[in-house]
């Protein structure tokens, strides 16, 4: 292995433990919020500048500790599979937002999709994860019971979040961008992956 692939090696593996801290520490600032939470948005932002394998990957990490060490409780094996599934999910999405959203340089129309997307994604991790309870407990032949129990929360969560994305991720994406001297998020992915031994 030359020293290039070491370093990019190196560099990708402090990116992702960097932005997974991130993620898990937002998760337990806002965790006595119900359903108010920047995790979903780390997890995406991740993906959005570095490229949805290292979204997926910091997806999977962060939600699997804070998961596993929740201040409401321990994992419950289907929701936490929901919670890693979705959150897996959500930073393959953000490498694909990056090249969806800046398509367009109007600033608006990146924050209206930004913002659609927060709210989609929150909405299917809703869904997902109630139904992963509704199993855990063996009432899935009572899911929209479970839905309905749950909706006030999930409301709250999808426009939080609706709200969260939709005025964070430029100003946030800038600034990581400039503190961390990076560019588009989807080339260096390519990188990687082309130099990988």
């Amino acid at each position: 292995m030359d020293t290039s692939s070491t370093k990019l090696r190196s560099r990708r593996i402090s990116i992702i433990a960097i932005f997974a801290s991130m993620a898990i520490a937002s998760g337990y600032t806002l965790s006595m919020i119900p359903n108010i939470e920047l995790m979903t948005f780390m997890v995406f932002i991740t993906g959005y500048l570095y490229g949805s394998h290292i979204g997926t990957l910091v997806g999977i990490i962060a939600m699997s500790i804070y998961a596993t060490w929740n201040p409401w409780g321990g994992p419950v094996p289907p929701i936490f599979a929901a919670q890693v599934g979705c959150m897996a999910f959500i930073g393959a999405i953000g490498g694909v937002a990056n090249k969806i959203l800046n398509v367009s340089s109007n600033n608006s129309e990146k924050m209206l999709g930004a913002a659609a997307l927060g709210g989609i994604l929150t909405i299917i991790y809703d869904l997902l994860t109630n139904f992963a309870y509704a199993i855990a407990f063996g009432l899935e032949h009572q899911l929209l019971l479970v839905l309905i129990a749950g909706a006030w929360f999930s409301i709250v969560h999808v426009v939080s979040n609706t709200m969260i994305f939709g005025t964070l991720l430029i100003p946030v994406s800038k600034a990581l961008k400039n503190v961390l001297g990076i560019g588009n998020g989807v080339t260096e992915e390519i990188k990687w992956k082309e130099n990988s031994p």
